[in-house]
């Protein structure tokens, strides 16, 4: 897959081209350029140091924003949400996650991902269990471990509400940066704080509940302060705002741990703490079977 930086890289690499070579001189001379003199392809983070923050194209943002993400993680949240009399409900459960493409981006065994997601609270919940796994065809498997039925049942969940929260499942799933296109829009600033605006439009074999989002990254870390959600009938239908107060770094990758998610259409909110997050941790596929489901761990 071509690096989504390869359109800046054309543009940067001939100037330093310029600086590498040696004068042109004739005949045999001009192969005599030793080789540790040719310009060579940028790395990531040779490119991220001279690319013009003006040049940044809505999917280089958003790719930036993909990569503070993880690669696998394990990480627990408490979600308190009201309804529109004001009555609240505490949910907690931990998430664990693994991206599991290769070095190339290629799929293994046709997965590209696997999330298992374990609640604690509420009480009717405790110890229910979902197990998720992403296909290279966009396509997903699901599962559901009930502890008041002990079996583990298939179902779709995609679209489902997490624990009679205002975020669905598909809020917890991680993105993939070919899930959709993106553009960049002007920059806005967001409580004082400048951000990168990109619109981001799924495509159509993606498996979302929303057509298109609008994401305010911070400029410093590229973590969403605001988002905008809009559905298949392209009626916006949620908003998230997160406490810039509250951007916390885990082992090099930076997070809000506090954000506010808004149903529009039901006019309800969860405010969204993320207690702990241990990112990039090594992980056995054992732990995303369907027997996993009716562990605790």
């Amino acid at each position: 897959m071509d690096s989504p930086f390869r359109l800046l890289r054309e543009l940067v690499t001939p100037l330093i081209a310029i600086a590498l070579v040696l004068p042109a001189t004739s005949g045999a001379e001009d192969s005599a350029v030793a080789e540790e003199d040719q310009p060579k392809e940028l790395t990531r983070e040779e490119f991220e140091d001279v690319a013009p923050v003006g040049e940044l194209s809505g999917r280089d943002i958003y790719e930036r924003y993909l990569d503070n993400r993880i690669h696998s993680a394990v990480q627990h949240q408490r979600v308190i949400s009201t309804d529109p009399g004001g009555s609240t409900q505490t949910t907690r459960f931990w998430i664990r996650w693994k991206d599991f493409r290769n070095s190339d981006g290629k799929p293994v065994d046709g997965v590209v991902n696997k999330t298992l997601i374990k609640f604690s609270e509420p009480f009717d919940m405790r110890h229910t269990g979902y197990l998720i796994i992403v296909a290279d065809d966009y396509s997903r498997q699901q599962w559901v471990y009930q502890p008041s039925s002990r079996r583990i049942r298939r179902v779709n969940v995609t679209d489902a509400n997490v624990g009679g929260s205002d975020l669905s499942f598909n809020d917890l799933g991680f993105s993939d940066i070919d899930d959709a296109d993106y553009e960049r829009l002007p920059d806005e600033e967001v409580g004082g704080i400048a951000v990168y605006v990109v619109e981001a439009t799924a495509k159509a074999q993606v498996m979302s509940r929303y057509r298109r989002t609008l994401a305010y990254l911070d400029q410093e870390h590229y973590v969403p302060l605001k988002t905008r959600y809009w559905d298949r009938a392209n009626v916006e239908i949620r908003k998230m705002n997160a406490e810039p107060d509250s951007l916390k770094e885990f082992n090099g990758i930076w997070v809000a741990t506090n954000a506010l998610m808004t149903n529009l259409q039901q006019n309800t909110s969860s405010q969204i703490f993320i207690e702990d997050l241990d990112p990039n941790v090594d992980m056995a596929e054992q732990l995303f079977s369907t027997f996993r489901l009716s562990l605790n761990y």
